[in-house]
C-alpha cells in the first residue's frame, strides 16, 4: 500500500468561487490501476462560517397562490432583526408580527382581509416548514403561531461534496451549477457547526478508516468540489476553506507479481517527483 496527503484550497482554484471551485490535481495522481483499489477520505478541513442565514434566492414569502413574492435583504438576523425584516414585508397587508422571549416563536396577527402566505424557503428560519401554508381566516381572531421556535441558525453541518464517483455509491447532481450540465457526485465530508457566525469551524476526522471510500476506477487530473448545508441548498460562503484528502492506493489480495512490484516502484518514483511542487496547479 502507498500513500499520498493533497492540500486542496478553494483559494487556489482554477475555476469557480469559494463555494463551488475547480481544482487540478496534475497528471493523474489519482488514478484506478490494475491490481489496486483507490481509497479517499478528508482527514482535515477548516472553513470560515462565513454565510448569512438568509440568503439570496432563499429570502422571500409568496402571497396570492405566488403572484407576489415579497423579499427581505440577504443578510445575518437574529430575532429581532427577522422579526422587524418580515413585519416591513406583511405590515401593508394588515399583518403584525411579534416574538415571544417566553416560547422562542413567532406570531402573526391578521384580519378578514389578509392574505394566504406560503411562507416559502424562510419558513424554517421563522419556525414553519418549508412552503407552509398560513391562513388567518380559520384560525380564533386571526391569530397564528409558528409551530416550531425560529431558528436564526438552520445550518447545523456544511457537506463538503465532489465529481469523485464513489464505487456504487454516487449520485447524479448538477456538478458546475449550470443548467442542464449533470453528472456523477458524492459527498465527502459533513463538518459539522458548532461556532458563531464568521468564526472558523475546524474538523478532523475521528474515525479515518470508516470514512475512507473507494474511487471508481479512472484517470483523474480535476476534480470540482462543492458545499451545501444540511438539506442540500447550496451554502455561498464569503471566504475560502481548505482541506486535506489523503489518497491511499491499495493492493488487492495476491498481488506480488513482478510486474505490479514494478509498476509500483514506478508510480512511487512518479509520486516523489510530484510531491516535490510547493502548490497543486
Amino acid at each position: 500500500m502507498y500513500q499520498q496527503t493533497l492540500y486542496i484550497s478553494s483559494a487556489l482554484r482554477s475555476q469557480g468561487s469559494p463555494s463551488r471551485f475547480l481544482v487540478s490535481v496534475g497528471n493523474g495522481i489519482l488514478r484506478g490501476r490494475k491490481g489496486y483499489t483507490t481509497q479517499c477520505a478528508v482527514t482535515e478541513a477548516t472553513l470560515n462560517r462565513s454565510w448569512y442565514n438568509v440568503q439570496q434566492g432563499l429570502n422571500y414569502i409568496q402571497l396570492f397562490s405566488g403572484a407576489v413574492k415579497p423579499q427581505i435583504p440577504p443578510g445575518q438576523y437574529d430575532v429581532n432583526s427577522l422579526r422587524a425584516a418580515i413585519q416591513t414585508i406583511l405590515g401593508p397587508y394588515n399583518i403584525d408580527v411579534t416574538y415571544s422571549r417566553l416560547t422562542g416563536k413567532y406570531t402573526l396577527q391578521g384580519d378578514a382581509e389578509s392574505p394566504v402566505i406560503n411562507m416559502g424557503p424562510l419558513g424554517p428560519v421563522l419556525g414553519w416548514p418549508e412552503n407552509a401554508t398560513v391562513s388567518f381566516t380559520t384560525q380564533t381572531n386571526y391569530i397564528v403561531t409558528a409551530p416550531l421556535p425560529a431558528r436564526v441558525s438552520t445550518v447545523t453541518a456544511v457537506y463538503i461534496h465532489s465529481d469523485l464517483s464513489k464505487a456504487g455509491d454516487s449520485v447524479v447532481d448538477n456538478l458546475y451549477g449550470g443548467d442542464d450540465f449533470y453528472g456523477a457526485s458524492s459527498i465527502i465530508c459533513k463538518v459539522p457547526i458548532s461556532v458563531p457566525p464568521f468564526d472558523n469551524q475546524t474538523f478532523v476526522s475521528s474515525s479515518l478508516e470508516n470514512d475512507l471510500f473507494e474511487l471508481q476506477d479512472g484517470m483523474i487530473d480535476s476534480i470540482w468540489f462543492w458545499v451545501t448545508d444540511d438539506s442540500g441548498r447550496d451554502l455561498e460562503l464569503f471566504h475560502d476553506f481548505s482541506f486535506t484528502l489523503l489518497v491511499r492506493h491499495v493492493p488487492h489480495e495476491k498481488n506480488n507479481d513482478v510486474l505490479s512490484v514494478l509498476e509500483e516502484i514506478l508510480d512511487l518514483t512518479k509520486l516523489n517527483v510530484l510531491s516535490n511542487e510547493n502548490v497543486l496547479q
